[in-house]
Formats: C-alpha cells, structure tokens, sequence
C-alpha cells in the first residue's frame, strides 16, 4: 500500500504525457513561444488516453482517416473526418481513438495563454481571450453625430 507522500506523488500533473502512448507517427511542426502544431498518426487499435488540460485547449483537424473523440463534462461523443476539426477546451477531459480500419492522421494545435506584463511592473496577467472590440468612430455631421459604416 502507498503512503500519503508517495500518493502526493502519483497525483501531480504531467507536463507533456506524449512519450507515455504509443503512435505511430508524431510529428511537430511548430513550435513557437505560445502556440504549437503536433501531426499524430494513430493505428486502428491506438488511442490517446483520458486527458484534461488545466489552461490550454486542444484543436484537432483530421488530414485522413478518422477519429473518434470522447469528451466529459459534459459527455459527448464525436466523429471527424477528413477536413474536419473541433475545439476542446481547457479542463475538459478527453480521449481520441481511431474511428476507422485504417491509419488515421490529424493535427492537434494548442494556443498558450501568454503573460501579458503590468504597465505597474506587478505579476503579469494571462490574457486568454481577444482583447476587446475597440468602440466605433463617429464623425460630425450638420445634424449630429453618425456612426461611420
């Protein structure tokens, strides 16, 4: 039986589980400070197990075959074919196996949130979603003001 530490251990999040799944190709195509395109070609008997991501979402687009994704919380089941893509978004726990009897190959994107520094010089902040929608321009007109198209 494990002890309370060693436990404590077994618990903590893996920064990237790729080398504990087997596949049959993997492929990195970009790596850039906040954002990364992974190819992985999957067998009709592999899969990549049951994950979640703490603050970054993985976007899957099949180049052939197909996948199946399971999602959590909640439940749902997908088919993606060639051409087709789907969002998964932080903290929703996942799994991807083949859907065919073929080989099936697909990219997986990932956009990191960034820290975005304080104009005070304290912890940065992490922007996770666009910033916002500048307000419109207006011009003077002779009977008031207009919104330009």
């Amino acid at each position: 039986m494990r002890t309370a530490p060693a436990m404590k251990d077994a618990m903590q999040p893996v920064k990237d589980a790729s080398p504990f799944y087997e596949v049959e190709r993997r492929a990195e195509h970009a790596a850039r400070p906040g954002f990364r395109i992974t190819e992985l070609q999957l067998s009709p008997t592999q899969k990549v197990p049951w994950h979640t991501h703490s603050n970054v979402g993985d976007t899957f687009y099949v180049l052939e075959g197909e996948i199946r994704l399971f999602l959590q919380a909640p439940k749902e089941e997908l088919r993606l074919g060639p051409g087709q893509s789907y969002a998964v978004p932080p903290r929703r726990p996942h799994l991807v196996v083949n859907g065919g009897k073929t080989s099936a190959t697909f990219l997986v994107l990932k956009l990191f949130p960034e820290p975005v520094p304080m104009p005070t010089g304290r912890w940065p902040l992490i922007r996770t979603s666009p910033p916002p929608t500048p307000p419109p321009v207006y011009s003077r007109c002779p009977n008031g003001m207009r919104k330009k198209p």
